[in-house]
């Protein structure tokens, strides 16, 4: 009853590891033949954690091929290739949790410096990425190596009779730590800048509505003074009259009258005009002037 269940798990665990070879291997090669990877950080972690899936699903068929088809137990053969096996696993596992953390520490970072974190260059965070995860990745199963304590008389592939536990989780624990540490501090700044962000839009809010109750103040202000010049103007035109005219005087028709001859005297009439033009003298060819006669 144990192998057919060993042999049901066996098969699932293989046909999902092979499910996620495959779909981690295309995304892999999109992301290559795109050249999307460095554009933006968003794409370089999803490219990084792609090839750490990659490399886990690779040892977990392994893992499985080792224990199914060269299931030799308590052979060097079969813990030299648990150690080889173990070592691709841990690796992905690794590099895919610091990823994750990086990822976290990005966002953080992003609501907590907003303009310190515009000015950081794009390539140096993903070479702190890649750089960071592989170090750490690589020291943890150099320290687990290092401190293993073989089992021979183990009978399958487990991780903790080939690496030391107590290291494994002190690893798998500083980054739980870490995660839910910066996950809080990226909680809590969120919701101050949302915070912000609604107090700002109240303000704003409140703003725009006392400008437009000024704005209808003034017009219905600016309404009133109209009509009340209007109704001003209208009433000095209904109330003002023509200035009736006074008789003149016997001294001021005299006046009057004196400079109306005045005028007379000072133009010349049609009549002078004429007469003048009779007695222009004519001109003889003889030089003798003779006056031009009718």
């Amino acid at each position: 009853m144990k192998s057919i269940l060993s042999i049901i798990n066996n098969g699932a665990q293989s046909l999902l590891a092979m499910c996620s070879i495959l779909l981690h291997l295309l995304l892999i090669i999109v992301c290559v033949r795109s050249k999307v990877v460095c554009k933006n950080f968003a794409n370089f972690t999803i490219f990084q954690t792609a090839i750490a899936d990659f490399i886990f699903c690779i040892g977990i068929i392994f893992l499985i091929i080792n224990e199914t088809v060269l299931y030799f137990p308590k052979s060097n053969i079969f813990i030299n290739n648990c150690i080889i096996i173990l070592t691709s696993l841990f690796f992905g596992y690794q590099i895919r949790d610091v990823t994750v953390i990086f990822i976290t520490i990005n966002r953080w970072a992003a609501l907590r410096f907003p303009v310190f974190f515009r000015e950081i260059p794009l390539k140096t965070k993903i070479n702190i990425t890649f750089i960071v995860s592989q170090i750490y990745a690589l020291i943890s199963i150099i320290i687990s190596w290092f401190s293993r304590e073989i089992d021979y008389t183990t009978k399958s592939c487990q991780s903790y009779y080939i690496y030391k536990s107590k290291y494994l989780l002190w690893f798998h624990g500083l980054i739980c730590i870490l995660l839910s540490y910066i996950n809080c501090g990226q909680k809590n700044q969120s919701s101050k800048s949302d915070k912000k962000k609604g107090n700002r839009k109240q303000g704003k809010e409140k703003k725009e509505k006392i400008v437009e109750s000024k704005k209808q103040i003034n017009e219905e202000n600016t309404e009133k003074c109209t009509k009340k010049e209007s109704s001003k103007i209208a009433s000095n035109t209904s109330n003002m009259k023509e200035p009736e005219a006074k008789p003149l005087n016997e001294k001021e028709t005299k006046i009057l009258k004196n400079e109306a001859k005045a005028d007379e005297n000072e133009y010349p009439t049609m009549q002078d005009c004429i007469d003048g033009f009779k007695n222009t003298p004519t001109i003889d060819t003889t030089g003798n002037n003779k006056s031009q006669k009718k």
